[in-house]
């Protein structure tokens, strides 16, 4: 799918030019998948004249750590958020909600295992679960004004044995979406285990003042 860039903050990598601002561009979105850690990660990427790009903030939320400003024409990068740090030891089960005041809403809906798996994957996991989650916006507004509203991705697991799981590339047309204030986002994630049974998803997103929040949801596996 194209898109038009007309003067977006975006970043690039590429050689030569890592930060710019676009004119105007005719982008597709980037065929190829991205990890952070080793672990498949969703983030909305575009391909513009053989390089590809994503949005700085976008990165910064999942690799965490600095933030990003824009103020009187100058753009501001900070690791100031490190410590703005709250609900570190938070944790849900399945059908619990986890709610910061004024900015969302996040629950597990269900996670059930599945025996389907991608025959084009390189990934050959002993359990594949199907983990489906809602959220809703309350009042996140991005206060860099790149992204259109509140995006929530599941990226971190870790599974019966306390080892690292991953997303797991399955048949899905439920993903989640960038969602405006009062509006709800159903999405689905597939998760690979090496070690079968109850895991652990670990979240952590900024809020629209800077400050970012953590939670644990505890997922019990019925045998």
């Amino acid at each position: 799918m194209k898109k038009q860039f007309i003067g977006g903050l975006i970043l690039g990598l590429s050689v030569g030019s890592v930060i710019a601002f676009a004119a105007q561009y005719a982008a597709v979105e980037n065929p190829f998948p991205v990890k952070y850690n080793g672990n498949d990660v969703e983030i909305e990427g575009y391909n513009i004249n053989d390089s590809t790009y994503f949005k700085l903030r976008d990165v910064a939320d999942i690799v965490g750590g600095f933030s990003v400003d824009f103020q009187n024409g100058t753009i501001l990068l900070s690791s100031s958020k490190v410590n703005a740090v709250t609900n570190t030891e938070n944790t849900f089960s399945v059908g619990d909600v986890w709610t910061v005041d004024g900015q969302w809403s996040f629950k597990i809906d269900s996670v059930v295992e599945t025996a389907e798996r991608n025959q084009f994957s390189d990934k050959n996991p002993a359990a594949v679960y199907e983990v489906t989650y809602s959220y809703t916006n309350i009042g996140y507004e991005d206060s860099d004004g790149i992204m259109d509203g509140l995006y929530i991705s599941l990226d971190d697991f870790v599974d019966a044995k306390n080892q690292m799981a991953y997303t797991y590339p399955n048949t899905t047309s439920t993903y989640a979406k960038e969602t405006p204030i009062g509006a709800t986002c159903t999405a689905k994630e597939f998760v690979g285990v090496e070690n079968p049974g109850d895991f652990k998803i670990y979240l952590s997103k900024y809020d629209g003042n800077g400050t970012k929040h953590k939670a644990v949801f505890d997922v019990k596996v019925e045998k």
